[in-house]
């Protein structure tokens, strides 16, 4: 339901600024209502029933500029230098009071945004809707039983004609560990936890896991490995992050441990990857991204059996649902409210 807020002369009209690569997932976000820039501002003055949006659609032109185009908040969809040097004319014109990103990850905007001063001036927000969080339990819990129940032995065991079944195995032996104690670790630790699987956290910092067990930094990464041997990684992509799956890492797993890789190609070292599910120290590897997307034709991750490829479709960003929670957002910050979500530009999330 909207916000039911008394609205003064001067919060009448809402200001936005659309950014949106029309190339960008053109493909995958058509399924969930498009990617163009219409449909995002259709969705906003959808979401927003006691004001007046108005939202203008990008990237300005030096007419625009002349014409005094200008805007409180903007929206934005992609990440490119284009869009920073918009934003920077924009907030130099009218000064915004906050960027809104639409997709779950903001990596690739806040390296844009540290090159940029002018753009450290202004709050960012990210996408915090549940529905993600949601998604993304459900997707990690599908994979989860499939392992639990021994799905792909059954799968190959059919191939090759095999009948042989297996004693039922027991929850307890398929401890989990998560990488990433943020919105979606969160709630992906507590889906897995209701539905009877031990689970674990650990995070690069202190912070709250309400009644779950969490681990921090590096030295008790070694116990956290142990321990999981299903892996899944959540964590946002930094310099710290970068590169994280990689051999010395799964030589801490348990032997034919599972990993899921569901947050960016860039954290996985993907021949250390397919070396240990040659060697047997993985068993299967669950990835949702790739170091190179589209996939490639002759990328070895096709070919390889023990490797899933689910195309970057653990969670996907569905337009009106992002756009409701941001209009949310931008109520409450009309009112003064403290919002959430907003990403700190040291750490990079």
């Amino acid at each position: 339901m909207p916000r039911q807020i008394k609205l003064t002369p001067s919060t009448h009209v809402l200001r936005i600024a659309v950014f949106s690569n029309e190339n960008n997932h053109k493909l995958g976000d058509k399924a969930l209502g498009g990617n163009n820039q219409e449909y995002i501002i259709q969705e906003l003055k959808s979401a927003c029933s006691e004001y007046t949006v108005k939202a203008d659609v990008f990237p300005l032109t030096a007419k625009s500029l002349k014409e005094g185009l200008n805007a409180d908040y903007a929206i934005v969809r992609c990440a490119t230098q284009e869009c920073c040097d918009n934003l920077i004319a924009l907030h130099k014109q009218s000064p915004l009071k906050s960027i809104f990103v639409i997709g779950a990850g903001v990596n690739d905007f806040v390296a844009l945004t540290r090159k940029n001063p002018i753009l450290k001036e202004i709050p960012i927000i990210r996408n915090d809707n549940q529905d993600i969080a949601e998604d993304m339990a459900d997707f990690v819990l599908t994979y989860a039983l499939m392992a639990y129940r021994d799905v792909g032995y059954y799968s190959d065991a059919k191939a090759s004609k095999k009948y042989a079944p297996l004693e039922l195995s027991k929850k307890s032996d398929f401890p989990v560990g998560i990488m990433g104690g943020g919105n979606l670790g969160g709630a992906v630790a507590e889906k897995l936890t209701a539905n009877g699987f031990n689970v674990s956290i650990w995070k690069r910092t202190l912070g709250k896991a309400a009644g779950l067990k969490c681990l921090y930094g590096k030295e008790q990464l070694p116990e956290f490995l142990s321990k999981a041997n299903i892996l899944i990684n959540l964590l946002p992509l930094t310099k710290e992050t970068s590169g994280i799956l990689k051999k010395d890492l799964f030589a801490q797993l348990p032997n034919k441990s599972i990993v899921m890789n569901l947050a960016r190609g860039e954290h996985q070292n993907m021949q250390d990857i397919i070396e240990a599910l040659n060697k047997g120290k993985l068993s299967l590897a669950v990835l949702d991204v790739i170091d190179e997307e589209p996939i490639p034709q002759h990328h070895a991750a096709w070919d390889n059996p023990k490797i899933i490829l689910t195309q970057h479709t653990a969670a996907k960003t569905r337009i009106d649902r992002a756009c409701r929670n941001h209009i949310e957002k931008i109520l409450a910050f009309q009112q003064g409210e403290k919002i959430s979500a907003r990403v700190d530009l040291e750490q990079g999330y």
